[in-house]
């Protein structure tokens, strides 16, 4: 009996220590994390669009609609059953292809606005002032891409309705081929209207300047003479295993990466941090799939995204 006595006080010693560790873990987290006002969700919702423009990426303007709208819908209630035990709000921001050419559009938006949220489209308007002003009741900011091929009355509708409604504007015109000067014109137009406006250079999807520019295209976006021959420059090769001397060093610290931010591609494949450190490739469309829901141990030598530091807490002490 003196032994078990012995053995049980020893126990509740032991549970008050960890009791203790745990409390005093948690006070160090919530004393060395970034605050975040949300977690954020940007969601390439199709990969298709009408317009066809030759300079978007095959990824946003030829795919199909692969999945039923129950699907979408149970991963948006996927997220929002974990997303709301971590933070008060989710910002989605839904792009495509177009996402007013996704026919399920305004069943996603009622679904998110079931709790608390922030909504951004990314879209062109479309060409009818129809598709954005059926659901522009449940968004709160827009993204608007200003096209060469754009119907003006219908921009400016567009524009109008989302001042009446307070829905926050940013506007972005593509350089496209053969128009940067008249692209950058445009920019200009919607700044002296007092619009958030930029530009935007495009670029092949592995990363190259889009190979549909000429080489005045190309010096008019650097702002070089037209005349002037650029000399091709071979990448300096940067060995990502050895530390460099500017970017923090996170490796084996807790880090909320899938839990704070994410990205969804057209196909479903998702992305939970720049880095790729929470490397867990699923596809949300997977019956299987759980979106993250807890911390992980950071498993890359260095912290080299200056947004995964913005959006993603992390316990760096």
């Amino acid at each position: 009996m003196m032994v078990l006595g012995v053995s049980w006080r020893l126990m509740c010693y032991n549970y008050r220590r960890r009791k203790e560790a745990l409390s005093s873990l948690s006070k160090v987290e919530y004393l060395t994390m970034i605050e975040l006002d949300y977690a954020e969700v940007t969601w390439f919702l199709n990969g298709y669009c009408k317009f066809q423009c030759s300079y978007c990426p095959s990824l946003s303007k030829n795919g199909g609609l692969d999945f039923s709208v129950d699907q979408y819908l149970a991963v948006i209630e996927k997220l929002q059953n974990t997303r709301y035990q971590h933070h008060s709000k989710i910002y989605w921001k839904l792009g495509g292809g177009e996402p007013l050419h996704y026919p399920h559009l305004s069943s996603l938006l009622k679904k998110i606005k079931e709790r608390p949220s922030i909504v951004r489209l990314d879209t062109s308007g479309d060409d009818s002032w129809f598709s954005l002003y059926s659901v522009l009741n449940y968004i709160d900011r827009v993204k608007l891409t200003y096209h060469p091929w754009q119907n003006d009355d219908v921009f400016g509708f567009a524009l109008e309705q989302c001042q009446e409604r307070n829905i926050g504007i940013s506007i972005v015109v593509p350089l496209t081929p053969g128009k940067i000067n008249e692209a950058r014109q445009q920019v200009q137009h919607y700044k002296d209207l007092g619009y958030v406006c930029s530009e935007q250079i495009l670029y092949e999807e592995d990363g190259r300047l889009y190979q549909g520019y000429s080489q005045v295209d190309e010096n008019r976006i650097y702002g070089r003479p037209d005349d002037y021959i650029s000399v091709p420059v071979i990448p300096a090769y940067v060995d990502l295993s050895v530390p460099n001397q500017v970017d923090p060093v996170y490796t084996g610290k807790p880090c909320y990466a899938g839990v704070d931010w994410m990205t969804i591609n057209p196909r479903g494949f998702v992305s939970y941090s720049q880095c790729g450190g929470r490397n867990e490739h699923y596809n949300v469309f997977d019956p299987q799939w759980q979106p993250p829901n807890s911390y992980f141990a950071c498993t890359v030598n260095q912290c080299r995204s200056e947004q995964d530091r913005r959006k993603i807490r992390i316990v760096t002490e």
